[in-house]
């Protein structure tokens, strides 16, 4: 089975069950947008695919391989995760940060030739080469996300997983970020990504998984799932649901419903 496969997952933290028997799959060439309010799990469902966080109960599988057990060298091949935080933790130029994207590919010899295209790449991709020879700790928040995004890239692997990467963006910046992503599941690759604006996941997102108390409540198309009932009973809200005139859906939030 190829994919990436979440079966019957359940992840407690202290008392409170976070995660309740999730089964959701995810295909390559397709981005999908894991949705919900604050506390639904998505942040734990999103590590728990990535192989991050061992779940107390239900398995994750690659291709039919245990996300679990693959080395973890591996794992990071196939697997890149932008994390939620944009902390930088050590005093390194930013060209230099972006290259350990490329760490699970080297060869004992060192960076080839590949590495550095790929690095350049991705720093043009995420408009941060001006930055190539500046210490990351001396950017702004939303200018170390697109480097920390940049790393992801720079890793071009089969699978993108991103905890709310337009969290710290200005609108051009953000509306790039997405253009990213939807340009490496063109490529192939399987994209889930968490998001908060409905109206940003309206014009990304091939697939919605929307999640509430830690269930899955609904998942499919973005036209099956972006609907005002389903977002209703997800959020709590009241929402005007249109088209813009190149198409795409946007989202508006009109009053709390409940």
């Amino acid at each position: 089975m190829s994919g990436l496969v979440a079966t019957n997952i359940r992840v407690r933290l202290r008392d409170q069950l976070v995660l309740n028997d999730v089964n959701v799959r995810f295909e390559r060439g397709r981005v999908t947008a894991l949705l919900g309010p604050n506390g639904a799990g998505k942040t734990t469902l999103l590590s728990c695919l990535a192989g991050l966080r061992v779940p107390d109960a239900g398995d994750v599988r690659l291709d039919d391989a245990d996300v679990f057990a693959l080395e973890r060298r591996a794992r990071a091949r196939r697997i890149g995760v932008l994390p939620q935080s944009s902390e930088v933790h050590w005093d390194i130029d930013v060209a230099t940060l972006v290259g350990l994207g490329r760490f699970p590919h080297r060869e004992r010899w060192g960076e080839s030739a590949d590495d550095k295209r790929a690095v350049l790449r991705a720093m043009a991709a995420t408009d941060v080469a001006q930055f190539a020879s500046r210490s990351a700790k001396q950017l702004s928040g939303g200018e170390r996300g697109r480097v920390l995004f940049a790393r992801v890239l720079a890793g071009e692997p089969e699978w993108l997983l991103a905890d709310e990467p337009l969290a710290s963006l200005d609108p051009a910046h953000q509306l790039d970020v997405l253009d990213q992503l939807h340009d490496v599941a063109a490529r192939g690759a399987g994209v889930i990504v968490v998001l908060h604006d409905l109206t940003h996941a309206a014009r990304v997102a091939d697939d919605i998984v929307l999640l509430r108390d830690g269930r899955v409540i609904a998942h499919g198309t973005r036209d099956e799932v972006m609907l005002p009932d389903r977002v209703r009973d997800a959020f709590g809200i009241d929402v005007h649901v249109g088209r813009a005139v190149d198409g795409d859906r946007f989202v508006v939030p009109l009053r709390r419903s409940r």
